[in-house]
């Protein structure tokens, strides 16, 4: 009663949970090892995303940084040459040849000329050295060529 061996009942019940464990590892155990590779492969393909993510990331602020240093380096060009380096006006999405640029154009031509433009009280911009001066014309909505009438020495 109290012996070490196994009783005839315990053997039968012990074969038969072993047929059982075979019948079900038979039935079953290509599903378990379908399921275990199912999940090493979604474990490796999520490292693999997470690994491709942090790479984008990083790609993408090197990204930024460059293009931080581009706009630098197209600011510090457009001082350089006074607003009239066309690729820097392009790399910071300035147009190349605008209202502006060409008002300044303007203005340079005039003093590569010679003449020197003087803002008046009036918020014309006279020549100093002549009778002509830009006016803005009100009723017209546009900057005119005047001329000062001519002043006499002799009193």
């Amino acid at each position: 009663m109290f012996g070490l061996t196994t009783s005839r009942r315990a053997r039968h019940l012990e074969a038969q949970l072993a047929a059982a464990n075979e019948l079900l590892l038979a039935s079953y155990g290509g599903h378990v090892t379908d399921l275990t590779t199912a999940r090493r492969t979604e474990a490796r393909l999520r490292a693999r995303l997470a690994r491709a993510v942090k790479g984008c990331a990083r790609w993408r602020a090197e990204a930024a940084r460059e293009h931080r240093a581009g706009h630098v380096l197209a600011n510090q060009l457009l001082d350089a040459t006074s607003g009239g380096s066309t690729a820097a006006r392009a790399a910071l999405g300035l147009p190349v040849n605008g209202p502006w640029e060409r008002a300044v154009d303007g203005l340079n031509t005039l003093t590569d000329a010679g003449i020197v433009l003087h803002p008046d009280t009036d918020g014309s911009l006279c020549n100093l050295s002549g009778p002509e001066r830009l006016r803005w014309d009100r009723s017209t909505g546009r900057w005119q060529l005047a001329y000062d009438a001519p002043t006499s020495l002799t009193a």
